[in-house]
């Protein structure tokens, strides 16, 4: 007996809303006119069942560039750049912020802050003054300063309770950004003080994991990149990380679906951290920042 027409378009809503994808519009990063900077971030081509970590590589909001992924899985959930060097930095649920040797893997842990770190939710590197910058939950929630000349920690400021993930910096418009707890796009000034928020339209999906979830600044705009989620439609398939671009005027939030998938690491890989993506990095415009 056929399906009624009802039930079957009932059924069709209900896996696209639990997909997160019922209302963004879902467009290739070409066709929704995505001319953005490479940023840093952490691939995982192992999906979920990959026990060694992520690998950190450059991306467009289509996924990973092909010949750019470190051999090296790298146990922290994020990751900055301070393009001077380029010198790499991890942190962010479950690692206390380490220097990172993105072609050995090889992680050297920073000095302790005060007071001490506790669920960390990401880091990002300040490139107008040359700071690492890290998000917790502990406590009442921090934001801390790291400067790599005096290699020491600074409390920038204390978030009062607002739960802050996946923290970005944009030097386009010298902010802060973060997805809060509730799934809102919030700002911070240069001092860590508070400067404003805003509903993202449509929400984020249900299943989307906020401290696995990296927020990046490029450019005017932001890219979020998911943890890797399972194909609704096909259990069978592998599961991938998505990616979403987010207008922080207008809350935006655009669907650019599943990354592509590229070659394992180490297959022909060049390393980013050598001479090539070092010039990709100088080349990158101010606001691309990881």
């Amino acid at each position: 007996m056929d399906t009624p027409r009802p039930l079957l378009l009932a059924v069709l809503v209900s896996i696209l809303v639990l997909g997160g994808l019922s209302q963004a519009a879902m467009l290739p990063a070409g066709e929704a006119g995505v001319q953005l900077p490479p940023f840093t971030a952490i691939y995982y081509p192992g999906g979920p069942t990959n026990r060694g970590g992520g690998h950190i590589a450059l991306f467009t909001p289509e996924g990973p560039i092909a010949g750019t992924i470190q051999p090296r899985p790298v146990n922290v959930g994020h990751v900055a750049v301070d393009p001077r060097g380029p010198t790499y930095y991890g942190g962010g649920w479950p690692t206390y912020p380490v220097r990172i040797d993105p072609v050995t893997g090889a992680v050297t842990p920073l000095p302790s802050t005060n007071p001490e770190v506790s669920w960390p939710t990401g880091v990002t590197f300040d490139t107008t003054r040359n700071r690492l910058i890290l998000s917790t939950l502990g406590g009442s929630g921090y934001l801390y300063s790291y400067s790599p000349e005096q290699d020491r920690w600074t409390t920038l400021s204390n978030l009062n309770n607002v739960d802050l993930y996946s923290v970005t910096y944009s030097a386009v418009d010298d902010r802060l950004y973060a997805i809060s707890r509730e799934g809102r796009l919030v700002w911070y000034d240069a001092q860590g003080r508070p400067a404003g928020s805003i509903r993202l339209d449509p929400t984020l999906p249900a299943n989307l994991d906020l401290l696995r979830s990296q927020l990046v600044a490029t450019g005017d705009s932001l890219v979020l990149l998911t943890q890797p989620v399972g194909d609704l439609l096909d259990p069978r398939l592998p599961a991938v990380q998505r990616s979403y671009l987010i207008d922080p005027d207008t809350g935006l939030l655009t669907a650019l679906g599943p990354i592509r998938v590229v070659p394992e690491p180490g297959v022909g890989v060049v390393m980013c951290g050598g001479a090539a993506a070092a010039a990709l990095l100088r080349r990158r415009p101010k606001g691309a920042v990881a």
